[in-house]
């Protein structure tokens, strides 16, 4: 009986999160920033209609579908080639989903294309099927060693607390909800594993399996050998009997079966795709800031820092620091794991990860790091002092209520710089829990953020903070746009527009590079064009010199014009620009 009350349990939870998850996606549209088949989720996607339905022919596509996803996969129509540069794990998960959507899509006559609104919608429904199976095997994991209340009441904090519940609702053909499960369904097995009374090949070929997709989808999540390596071991000898035991030629066979079995297609797509069998697909990304970490922007940062959005992780690192100190096993495993992990994401170029809502790459590891949190709710609520239960249980209230409000009004980016505290309030303000700006209203761009700047302007020549700058120069005209709605400026009438700037210069410019604040009464059309030449304010070749300028607006702008502030380069000098600040009064 309690067994069958767990999967009822279990069962509604699938089936509220898929509602929530429809309804979320409801009035996006299609074919849009915000939609599910789009930029990089349409990458990991592509394998699924390209198999079942277009044989892997880039001209037997609707026309331009990979520009209407975003371009997140490329349709070479010269040499027939469907290109994607991300791993076909994501749509392995996905894969029965998007057959039965096929299938119904066939039978009640609607495009059955891959892409039409029913390819869409099912995406939800699979991303909360594996979120529910990943918690569910997550709890049967940590009744282990939490026991059954504490375990139900780590997952449900879980959950509702961190990005989990984003990603599970919103982002759902990002990989996240699949890793997740994966790495719930890796830690399940590994205590079937080593809790059994004999050795249980079945228990180590889904363990190994699990690995194998979780390192397909995204490489650096290989880390998790070492979970295998070191759960639950105390001592050197212990390590060594284990590692010993693993060395057994069945459990090699296993293992090295289990990732031929998952990367042979990839290598066959490789092939396929690039001509080689082998192939890094990311170009000049990679993990350039080994050496310079950005670990406090990593977790602190408004641009995506784990902590400032997933705020019941600080209990998780109290549970950790308890754990260590009481010498609970597996403390300083998942300690050492949680700094890999936020180094590993600290190093690499974009380390704030594109559009996000707080740290991403962390949630698949939410699933090891609920231990700690479990750890603590427990300690603290079992002990029979009422004032760290009070405390504790008001914090716990706040963060859930925090990230609930978050995750429902977050528009999938943070149009902000690194250390923008202003755009982050802003964002509190729109949720209610903060105060609308009054005053100056202070918009930053430190050209760190893709999603202020075009790829095409940014680069590493030089920079005044940070590792980019935007460039200008005969392929880029124009750069470093901010552009406000009045309506937007929380009721005010705008009156003034100040404008800070910092510019460098290789070589002496021609006086044609304008600092400019154009007011349009529609997109690209100019009602008022202020503007100030930039060369008048360089002293010296190559170094940094701030550029500071004021424009007086007329008084009375309609709500819906718009306020454009940006570079005009206009005999394609080569110029540097880094830390625009633009300030509406």
């Amino acid at each position: 009986m309690k067994k069958r009350l767990e999967y009822l349990l279990f069962f509604v939870a699938f089936l509220m999160i898929s509602f929530l998850g429809i309804q979320n996606h409801r009035y996006i549209g299609y074919f849009n920033w915000k939609t599910e088949i789009w930029s990089d989720k349409a990458g990991y996607y592509v394998y699924l209609p390209s198999l079942f339905i277009y044989d892997f022919d880039a001209s037997r596509f609707p026309e331009a579908m990979d520009q209407q996803t975003g371009d997140g996969f490329n349709l070479d129509l010269q040499n027939h080639k469907v290109r994607t540069k991300y791993t076909y794990g994501v749509s392995l998960m996905v894969s029965p989903f998007f057959l039965t959507a096929h299938l119904m899509a066939k039978v009640a006559g609607y495009p059955a294309d891959g892409f039409s609104p029913i390819y869409q919608k099912i995406l939800n429904v699979a991303a909360a099927f594996y979120v529910v199976l990943g918690l569910f095997l997550l709890r049967r994991f940590l009744r282990h060693y939490l026991g059954e209340k504490w375990s139900y009441l780590t997952i449900l904090i879980l959950f509702l607390a961190t990005n989990l519940l984003y990603y599970t609702v919103d982002e759902t053909m990002m990989s996240h909800a699949y890793s997740f499960f994966l790495f719930a369904l890796f830690l399940f097995s590994l205590q079937k594993l080593l809790t059994g009374n004999r050795p249980q090949i079945t228990w180590f070929f889904i363990l190994s399996f699990s690995i194998a997709v979780i390192t397909l989808i995204r490489p650096v999540n290989l880390l998790l050998i070492l979970v295998l390596a070191f759960w639950n071991v105390a001592s050197f000898k212990e390590f060594q009997a284990r590692f010993k035991h693993f060395l057994k030629i069945r459990y090699i066979l296993i293992k090295a079966g289990s990732f031929i079995l998952v990367f042979l297609p990839q290598i066959i797509y490789w092939k396929y795709a690039t001509g080689h069998f082998l192939h890094y697909s990311y170009g000049n990304e990679g993990f350039s800031n080994w050496t310079s970490p950005y670990l406090l922007e990593v977790w602190f940062a408004p641009l995506n820092g784990l902590f400032l959005y997933s705020p019941i992780l600080l209990l998780m690192v109290a549970g950790l620091v308890w754990m260590i100190i009481r010498r609970e096993p597996n403390g300083r495993l998942i300690a050492a794991m949680f700094l890999m992990v936020s180094y590993i994401c600290a190093a690499w170029d974009t380390w704030y990860f594109g559009c996000s809502y707080g740290q991403r790459s962390f949630v698949e590891h939410l699933s090891l790091f609920s231990l700690p949190l479990g750890f603590f709710l427990k300690g603290i609520f079992s002990r029979r002092q009422p004032d760290g239960k009070i405390l504790i249980g008001l914090l716990i209230i706040i963060f859930t209520y925090y990230n609930l409000r978050m995750s429902y009004a977050y528009e999938k980016c943070f149009f902000g710089s690194t250390w923008d505290w202003p755009q982050y309030s802003r964002q509190l303000a729109s949720i209610g829990l903060f105060p609308n700006p009054s005053g100056k209203i202070t918009f930053m761009n430190d050209t760190e953020n893709s999603s202020l700047n075009s790829w095409k302007t940014l680069t590493r020549e030089q920079s005044r903070s940070g590792m980019y700058a935007n460039k200008v120069d005969e392929n880029n005209e124009f750069c470093c746009q901010i552009v406000k709605k009045v309506g937007d400026l929380y009721g005010k009438a705008p009156y003034k527009v100040e404008v800070t700037a910092w510019v460098s210069a290789p070589i002496r410019l021609d006086p044609e590079i304008y600092l400019v604040c154009s007011i349009e009464s529609a997109p690209s059309t100019p009602f008022l064009w202020l503007s100030e030449k930039i060369d008048t304010h360089l002293k010296n070749l190559n170094e940094w010199t701030e550029v500071t300028r004021t424009f007086e607006l007329p008084v009375g702008l309609h709500p819906d014009y718009l306020i454009n502030v940006y570079i005009w380069n206009q005999n394609r000098e080569k110029l540097f620009v880094d830390d625009i600040k633009v300030s509406i009064e």
